[in-house]
């Protein structure tokens, strides 16, 4: 059997894809490879490559993070924090620049993971 991935769109025989007990055919959207890029990179291609200052208002939480939709989830299934009307505050290649500002809203305040 093959399945055609929602992220290459290349027909892949199942064998490439993990499997997926919700789905309805057994398997994942996106093949092995595939996924293994979106889970390291994340799944919004305009921050790619990029560190993120994100806000948690109900929080008044801080972080930084490259894969901007794991660390939201892992905030949300694993820390139980609020993360209804989370907002991107900054972009930025440059990893110093991005822990300077998130460092900065620490010192006025603002919650977040400590060093």
């Amino acid at each position: 059997m093959k399945q055609v991935c929602s992220s290459c769109k290349k027909n892949k025989d199942y064998s490439e894809y993990h499997k997926d007990r919700t789905r309805k055919n057994g398997i994942q959207r996106y093949c092995k490879e595939c996924k293994r890029f979106l889970d390291k990179e994340g799944y919004v291609p305009k921050y790619r490559g990029k560190y993120i200052i994100y806000y948690l208002p109900k929080e008044r939480y801080v972080g930084m993070t490259l894969n901007l939709k794991k660390r939201i989830n892992a905030h949300e299934k694993r820390d139980r924090r609020d993360i209804t009307g989370y907002r991107v505050l900054l972009t930025i290649k440059n990893k110093k620049i991005a822990h300077i500002v998130e460092t900065l809203f620490h010192l006025f305040g603002f919650r977040g993971f400590r060093y």
